[in-house]
């Protein structure tokens, strides 16, 4: 948040102001271009009666045209663009350069602006501004923001720019004005309760550390590390629901919330308590709203992944079963035919009792395993799902320890038909925490498959129909019938929707605000369009085949089957390029200061404050932590091969490389290569530039909570995913995910959320990014969702 306008807040760099309020200089043509006259301009330069006055009027209208911006210079200043113009439209006339009174200028100003049809910021029009201004506050607080959605409006409303001046004291009052409103709704609502645990948490000595992601939070799944986190979740959940109240009346984006949070997440809680009262308040609010939904969105994976684990280890457990079994049957099989002799031998008296004989037989071959064999010879199946079953009834104090406490902390809540299994919920969630055991059972929904081993001798079986609870569970997580409302990664679709009666009475000032026109168009017309192009596009490609006429595709006269084949230049061109001789090899350092210095992508590394914006590290530091990080080798490994100590990267690394500066940064490289002339050579399509999107897999040498282990990509280690979107090669976006994540959830929100200037329009991805709410959300906003599918299901 902006402190009060005791000195203007600092917005835009020195070069920034000039580059946006600096007088555009032309060649010859932009003179062509901009300077041109139509008849009605040519008419009303006609009307002004000196030559200088003239000049002055069309120079006024070709850098307005160009900035919207009223430039100050005399003739003399522009003597170029004022001898263009001279020549082309008052040829035989001369100048007699003088200085022009200020009543004059004045009036051509009015006159330029009046033309145009641009107006001069009136009080009026500043009391719109700051309106809106101030609305755009609650989504962002971000004074950068603020100013450019400012120039919007006063492009909008065709309105010439202000002084830099003025513009700042506009945002400074916006900023303000959000404060004060922002501590005007807390002062009123946050009751005293939770002011003093709030309170507490910061003025207790290490309690916020011990809330904090790093302190606080599970690094795996281990029991020790869950239950750091359930104590957290515990602490939190007694005030979230007023925080959460709270954030409401607030009216904060998620944007704006996110931001306050991670002032508490980057910063000490020495300068945390210095905040002024409320501003620390909100700062704590947000940061433990976010907490307890991380929390709970951590302690679901962990639920989903132990109910995992125990099923996967129950299979196994079963299968080396069955295999002892076989061997035992294998070798003891031989006996079979000792047994089977007592019935045809002459020595053994018919008189002898049946159990005599069963004693005989078990001296051979024990009960166990003649049953085994007797199971063999029958062709009966071993009975896999028993022997699961006998596995979770040995691990059933291992799943109380660990299952049965994340159970009871998250709030599953069900789809509407889903009534049995929430009164089920309902009831365990509250005798397990009470009782510490089941006493309610509904057998209704146990699976038919599942019954006998749950149900024994006609009584249920608590053990296992409680781990039998869980695993459904953890399936109806997964297909999302269950969710948990307050989470970021496990609530409902709907959950991120505004409400249907909102939309229904709204829904024109909806589309207004957010500029999705697609919207308008009833969504069975706009499926209705998109089918019959498709049936189009695939008539045309069918005639292409027919006709022979596709040099990749071509039909099989004799097996009328398509052969599909590409062409494949790898080989044909010469791959060492004459031009990668001219490039001078330099190592990896010397490139990033080179890049640094075209782009100075270093600056982006800001340290969190909200009172100095002159912190800054030292450039080497930076590079040391950018290049430890990016290459794995860790702050250690760097600080013991270079002159960098351990303690001063550890520092600069924890105030100053972040996931916000880190993707500051890189937006400032791609927009410089973006600005290459060899850039525009790479676009696949100019009219809708194309990305794509992928996970490229690394191991971890931090265990972390999103590691996950994977034989395919990491052996017996751990790693994660980055999944990035690219385009014209460059990554302009990126987010770490798990590996066993579903990729299609972050396609949008990479896209979405690219603050590059490179923008694709059309997006590919792997059959591992697509699902249904993609193509609709993607052609909603206004992108090609053009998805490459390995193979087609047949029709």
């Amino acid at each position: 948040m902006s402190q009060k306008n005791e000195k203007r807040i600092h917005i835009l760099s020195p070069n920034e102001v000039r580059e946006l309020y600096e007088r555009p200089v032309f060649n010859q043509a932009d003179r062509e271009d901009y300077f041109s006259l139509d008849a009605h301009m040519q008419e009303i330069v006609a009307g002004l009666e000196k030559l200088e006055t003239r000049l002055y009027f069309i120079l006024l209208v070709g850098y307005f045209r160009a900035k919207p911006v009223i430039p100050k210079f005399t003739l003399d200043d522009v003597a170029g663009d004022t001898e263009y113009i001279r020549k082309t439209y008052f040829p035989e006339e001369h100048i007699v350069l003088g200085q022009m009174a200020k009543s004059t200028r004045s009036k051509l100003v009015g006159k330029m602006l009046e033309t145009l049809g641009f107006t001069r910021l009136s009080k009026a029009h500043q009391t719109h501004l700051i309106a809106r201004m101030k609305d755009v506050a609650t989504i962002c607080t971000d004074p950068r923001y603020i100013f450019d959605e400012g120039l919007a409006f006063l492009g909008q409303q065709r309105i010439a720019l202000p002084g830099y001046t003025s513009l700042q004291n506009l945002v400074t009052e916006a900023l303000v004005g959000e404060q004060q409103r922002i501590e005007a709704v807390l002062s009123q609502q946050m009751s005293e309760t939770t002011q003093h645990k709030l309170n507490k948490i910061l003025t207790t000595k290490g309690a916020l550390n011990n809330l904090s992601v790093y302190k606080g939070s599970a690094r795996d799944f281990s029991p020790s590390e869950l239950d750091r986190e359930l104590e957290t979740h515990q602490t939190i959940k007694d005030i979230y629901p007023e925080l959460k109240s709270l954030i409401s009346s607030l009216g904060l984006s998620q944007g704006n919330m996110a931001y306050y949070a991670s002032i508490v997440r980057h910063t000490s809680v020495y300068k945390v308590r210095r905040y002024p009262h409320w501003q620390g308040l909100l700062y704590l609010a947000c940061y433990l709203y976010f907490r307890y939904r991380e929390t709970n969105d951590k302690l679901v994976t962990s639920f989903c992944y132990l109910v995992r684990k125990y099923r996967e280890a129950s299979k196994a457990h079963a299968q080396q079963k069955v295999g002892e079994e076989l061997e035992a049957v294998r070798e003891k099989l031989k006996f079979a035919g000792n047994i089977l002799h007592y019935f045809v031998d002459e020595n053994v008296s018919d008189n002898l009792t049946f159990g005599e004989v069963r004693k005989q037989a078990f001296s051979l071959v024990s009960k166990e395993e003649l049953g085994a064999i007797s199971k063999h010879l029958n062709k009966s199946d071993f009975d896999l799902a028993g022997y699961r079953w006998e596995y979770i009834d040995k691990q059933s104090r291992k799943v109380a320890n660990t299952l049965r406490k994340l159970f009871i902390a998250i709030d599953v809540e069900c789809d509407a038909n889903q009534v049995i299994l929430s009164e089920q919920l309902e009831h365990s969630r509250t005798e397990l925490a009470e009782k510490r055991k089941l006493t309610t059972f509904n057998q209704s929904f146990i699976k038919k498959s599942e019954r006998p081993y749950l149900v024994v001798d006609g009584e249920l079986h608590a053990k296992r129909f409680e781990f039998y609870l869980y695993y459904r569970i953890s399936k109806h997580l997964d297909s999302g019938k269950a969710y948990i409302t307050e989470s970021e990664k496990n609530k409902r679709l709907e959950d991120d929707l505004i409400p249907v009666r909102d939309w229904e009475n709204n829904k024109e000032s909806i589309i207004a605000k957010t500029g999705l026109h697609r919207l308008l168009t009833p969504v069975t017309q706009t499926l209705d369009e998109l089918e019959g192009l498709l049936n189009e596009r695939m008539t045309q490609v069918g005639e292409t085949i027919a006709n022979d006429n596709n040099d990749f595709v071509k039909l099989q006269p004799r097996s009328n089957q398509l052969a599909w084949t590409l062409a494949n230049r790898r080989w044909r061109d010469d791959i060492d390029n004459p031009i990668y001789s001219q490039i001078k090899h330099m190592g990896i350092i010397e490139i990033m200061n080179y890049v640094n210095r075209k782009t100075g992508f270093l600056d982006a590394f800001e340290g969190i404050s909200t009172r100095k914006r002159n912190t800054k590290a030292e450039e080497d530091d930076l590079i040391a932590c950018i290049f430890g990080n990016g290459t794995n080798y860790g702050l250690h490994r760097i600080a013991a091969i270079s002159d960098r100590s351990v303690g001063v990267l550890r520092g600069v690394n924890d105030a100053f490389v972040r996931p916000e500066t880190i993707s500051a940064a890189n937006d400032l490289i791609s927009n410089g290569i973006a600005s290459l002339p060899v850039f525009k050579h790479y676009t696949i399509n100019e009219s809708a530039p194309f990305g794509s999107i992928d996970g490229q897999k690394y191991a971890c040498r931090i265990n972390t909570f999103k590691a996950r282990y994977s034989d395919k990509y990491f052996r017996k280690g751990k790693g994660v995913s980055a999944m990035t979107l690219v385009s014209n090669h460059v990554p302009i976006n990126t987010a770490v995910i798990s590996p066993n994540e579903y990729e299609g959830h972050f396609a949008f929100d990479l896209l979405y959320n690219n603050s590059s200037d490179i923008q694709p329009k059309s997006l590919a991805t792997d059959t591992h990014g697509i699902n249904n709410v993609n193509f609709a959300i993607l052609d909603m906003f206004g992108y090609q969702f053009s998805p490459r599918y390995a193979r087609f299901k047949r029709g």
